[in-house]
């Protein structure tokens, strides 16, 4: 059998200016209260993620203008095909003491053989200093492989970091332990998703 392909990806350090992290930081955790607990599903297993918020606030611009001015060499250099951006959608993961998230796909895992307009998948990491939280890896699985397979590449959240993949990339986040269990100590994380036009547009 052939050996799996490793899942392309970029990581793209010092995204934000420090002024532009510290204001998101900042407005993220005056939101507190906005942020919504839920319980999410795939493949048949509970994963956990404790509190979802689908705003950036003032940091919605910032990100907006520089997804959109980089999009397209991101897409080069992954080597894929190219689309045109249509619709971006974002949302902050506020991943507290015991919170995961278990693999799944952001295209077309939800319902079978459903078309989705998602190609891009892009985390940005954040959090307060000094770190108060362990694990919240994020593994990309190799190509092929599915879950419980050995076959990924962890990647820590660093601060300040982009992690750019293909929607389509099976991929997982390890369980966070976060001792003091503060809203403030969370891992943070803007979740965006590029899509390309509606094939029915």
């Amino acid at each position: 059998m052939p050996p799996n392909l490793p899942a392309p990806h970029l990581v793209i350090r010092d995204f934000l200016s420090p002024q532009e992290r510290e204001e998101l930081l900042e407005w993220t955790i005056e939101s507190e209260t906005r942020f919504k607990s839920r319980t999410l599903s795939a493949n048949g297993e509970t994963a956990v993620q404790k509190s979802l918020l689908d705003d950036l606030g003032p940091s919605t611009e910032v990100f907006s203008n520089r997804i959109n001015a980089q999009y397209v060499d991101w897409i080069s250099k992954l080597r894929l095909s190219s689309f045109p951006l249509s619709k971006l959608e974002l949302r902050i993961g506020a991943y507290n003491d015991g919170a995961r998230f278990e693999y799944h796909l952001d295209a077309s895992y939800r319902v079978k053989n459903a078309e989705t307009t998602r190609m891009l998948t892009a985390v940005y990491y954040y959090f307060r200093e000094p770190m108060q939280f362990s694990g919240g890896d994020l593994r990309l699985y190799d190509i092929g492989a599915g879950p419980g397979s050995q076959a990924f590449k962890p990647i820590a959240p660093e601060q300040n970091t982009l992690l750019v993949f293909p929607s389509w990339v099976g991929h997982d986040v390890t369980t966070v332990h976060c001792p003091s269990q503060h809203f403030a100590d969370s891992r943070f994380a803007v979740n965006c998703w590029l899509h390309r036009p509606s094939p029915e547009a």
